[in-house]
């Protein structure tokens, strides 16, 4: 069965499955990878599609892993010599000798899950930070037992109970007052990379010591 790519990575982003697409922008014969050729790479070093042998599949996952873990796209030269255009400040040079003597070139290009920003409450203040998380471009989700009292953004994801969200997130407690340790519990319990709380001193101290 031919790999489709745009299938592969559908299927990847709608799981939340981090990966890296490698794409051949440029080839010296002899070689059997063809431009515009990719593949997919998953962050546990599996590749699916074809972009060469075995001596640059190796190379290009190496570089792949890379880019998930910096978050940065990359363009690689993979040759036996040197280019004779000269050294390319965006382009990084590894020299290596395959048995058919060619060059490749690779744009690898990380595909991150979106961070989720859970925000917890029914207050005024959520409906500002929903706004302003789809500014940002977070995957917003806005959760309270009332939730339905509040006009959010339709892109907003509405749940009607302080949830536990095990994906990769941020996390603000915005109750001000309604269900402050129910919230907060949950928040904690998502594993958030960060963590804020809207609330005084005096009452943040109370909450914390519960």
């Amino acid at each position: 069965m031919k790999f489709n790519w745009i299938h592969r990575a559908s299927e990847l982003e709608e799981k939340g499955i981090p990966f890296a697409i490698a794409t051949v922008i440029d080839t010296v014969a002899p070689t059997s990878a063809k431009p515009m050729a990719k593949a997919i790479i998953t962050a546990d070093g599996k590749m699916d599609g074809w972009i060469g042998g075995g001596c640059a599949q190796e190379t290009v996952i190496k570089e792949a892993l890379h880019c998930l873990h910096t978050g940065m796209a990359s363009v690689i030269r993979l040759a036996p010599e040197r280019s004779i255009s000269g050294k390319v400040s965006y382009k990084k040079e590894i020299f290596l000798t395959c048995e058919s003597g060619g060059a490749l070139e690779f744009h690898i290009e990380p595909v991150l899950p979106m961070t989720k920003l859970l925000i917890y409450g029914n207050t005024p203040t959520v409906n500002a930070l929903a706004k302003l998380g789809e500014l940002l471009d977070y995957d917003t989700y806005a959760l309270s037992p009332e939730i339905s009292e509040l006009e959010l953004p339709e892109e907003v994801t509405k749940l009607d109970e302080f949830s536990i969200i095990e994906d990769q997130c941020v996390a603000i407690v915005a109750t001000q007052g309604n269900g402050d340790l129910q919230a907060l519990k949950a928040a904690i319990d998502s594993n958030p990379e960060f963590l804020s709380l809207i609330a005084s001193k005096k009452k943040t101290k109370s909450l914390l010591q519960q």
